[in-house]
């Protein structure tokens, strides 16, 4: 079974491994991911807003981190998109070296859904996200997001 993924905006750092940020941002054709997809209000996410999501890191892609559960946020939605907020638990080592990552500014989040029960369907993406079911099981915090308005980067100097 397939898996997909998809990414909102970056997170901001709140202070003593505390963090918020969108999960998915309402866009339509001109801020279409990797994928050409978007989320809309109408977006059916099977879920009952507010409610609580899972944390990983990347997905669980991590060799360092696994699939390891990192905390709980809180999730609602509101007229910009799906909004979390949670905790990292600062005193454990992993937590703390993501925390630090999301501070510099290099972390978005993300969103997954089991691919075969997402539409439009994985084998022909492209358009609005119609459905996206299970969006409270996975909310992972990563370097990597879909969403091109999420692409953290930093620029320290530019030689002219």
């Amino acid at each position: 079974m397939d898996y997909t993924i998809t990414c909102g905006p970056a997170i901001k750092a709140l202070g003593g491994g505390r963090f918020a940020g969108y999960l998915v941002t309402w866009g339509n054709e001109a801020t279409k991911d990797a994928d050409g997809e978007w989320f809309t209000p109408e977006t059916d996410f099977d879920t009952d807003f507010p409610a609580r999501t899972s944390v990983y890191w990347h997905h669980g892609q991590d060799p360092a981190v696994g699939r390891q559960r990192l905390t709980h946020a809180q999730m609602d939605r509101d007229d910009f998109g799906i909004r979390v907020e949670g905790q990292l638990d600062v005193r454990n080592a992993k937590q703390a070296a993501i925390y630090r990552r999301v501070e510099a500014g290099e972390v978005g989040l993300s969103s997954g859904s089991p691919g075969h029960v997402t539409v439009p369907p994985r084998e022909s993406p492209g358009g609005p996200i119609r459905q996206w079911p299970g969006i409270g099981h996975d909310c992972p915090l990563t370097p990597i997001p879909s969403d091109r308005r999420n692409i953290p980067f930093a620029v320290k100097s530019v030689p002219l």
